[in-house]
């Protein structure tokens, strides 16, 4: 628990503080043994038993709590006793009469009353079409939406949206870095400049209009807005990065510890919208788990078929669209990045704050896809001559 948080080494004060469900293991003991109809009826009962413990305890019931201290008091939650019971043990009927595992299930063909968190935590078999949909990286209700609509083919889509194909072109030519530094009014070529400097880095990826990312420990901090200065008039009249040959450029940022808000938000606005866009993606994304405030690395995670993290998500909330400014991953964010490769995940919430314009836009591996990492001139401030 402590390398998932992001922070393996622990000096002192290691608590643990677990639950269970008082008589669980007896009624999951006795199930077997009773008729098929009173088996299920009690399996039920016990769901709606559960469904009740979360609409009047709240959600913090169904987790454990880690503690340790490392420089300083650091936590990570986890599946309670109980839940790992009840995703262990066999005590769901199947429809051919004989109790199973929940993995082994497909919630739908229980008749039981849907409740998107308990799902989150006692994990049913998915369905077919929403684990290949999420292998492939696409929204399950988006092949819904296409289905509903009667797009069932590429050819459909594109006359829907009236795309009409065109011959491709030449492969542009890449330049050269003298060409590049030239075309950039003696910048660097892969972007505008850095103009402020310290000593904490951290990596970032932005598209081919935006300025260098910032860093910043503070969770969905992303890079602010004075560190696009100019950058709109000093881009005017230069090629972008598609006809240099590339489509988007990673820059590495050296900044002050503290930072002013991206958005111009003071702490607790800032903390509202973080909490809007991770309310969006649970709601899209049941299976996905919060982990503790203040948690470094990443925000959200996602367990397999076997109970173990197999997804790791770090949350950026954006007042508006990520065309207006970058957005940045701190060092222990990159560093967790690089470690979890695929199975890490960049989520952008755009326009949070609007339920009806949200849009979440996931980038997979973004440390792997990150090729080069440019280092302007603002780098100087900091140089030994």
């Amino acid at each position: 628990m402590r390398m998932r948080a992001g922070a393996a080494n622990s000096t002192s004060y290691d608590t643990i503080e677990d639950s269970s469900l008082r008589g669980l293991e007896e009624l999951i003991a006795q199930l077997p043994s009773l008729p098929t109809d009173e088996a299920l009826e009690k399996a039920f009962l016990l769901w709606e038993a559960l469904s009740d413990v979360f609409n009047y305890r709240g959600a913090g019931t169904f987790s454990g709590t880690y503690k340790w201290f490392y420089f300083h008091a650091r936590s990570c939650q986890f599946d309670p006793l109980f839940i790992r019971t009840l995703n262990k043990k066999a005590w769901v009927m199947s429809p051919h009469g004989q109790l199973a595992r929940p993995s082994a299930l497909l919630f739908d063909d229980l008749d039981w009353k849907t409740n998107t968190f308990l799902a989150s935590k006692i994990r049913f078999k998915p369905p077919a079409i929403e684990a290949l949909a999420r292998e492939a990286g696409i929204e399950p209700g988006l092949l819904d939406l296409l289905k509903s609509l009667g797009l069932t083919s590429e050819a459909d889509l594109k006359a829907k949206l009236g795309i009409v194909d065109e011959p491709q072109s030449p492969t542009p030519v890449q330049k050269t870095t003298e060409e590049l530094t030239n075309d950039n009014d003696g910048n660097s070529g892969k972007g505008p400049s850095s103009t402020r400097a310290t000593e904490d880095n951290a990596a970032s990826s932005s598209s081919n209009t935006q300025s260098p990312p910032t860093d910043n420990e503070k969770p969905g901090s992303d890079t602010p807005e004075s560190s696009k200065v100019d950058r709109t008039s000093s881009e005017r009249g230069k090629p972008n990065q598609s006809e240099a040959g590339y489509d988007f450029v990673s820059y590495v940022a050296a900044v002050p510890d503290e930072e002013p808000d991206p958005d111009g938000l003071d702490h607790e606005a800032r903390m509202a919208l973080e909490e809007q866009a991770i309310k969006a993606i649970l709601l899209a994304e049941p299976l996905t788990q919060r982990t503790p405030v203040n948690n470094p690395g990443f925000d959200l995670f996602e367990r397999d078929g076997n109970g173990d993290p197999a997804k790791w998500i770090e949350v950026k909330a954006m007042k508006r669209n990520w065309r207006t400014r970058p957005v940045g991953l701190s060092r222990t964010q990159f560093h967790m990045a690089m470690e979890k490769g695929t199975a890490y995940w960049l989520y952008v919430v755009e326009n949070a704050a609007d339920s009806g314009a949200i849009r979440i836009v996931k980038v997979q591996d973004p440390a792997g896809k990150a090729r080069t990492f440019t280092f302007d001139h603002g780098w100087s401030e900091i140089a030994k001559d």
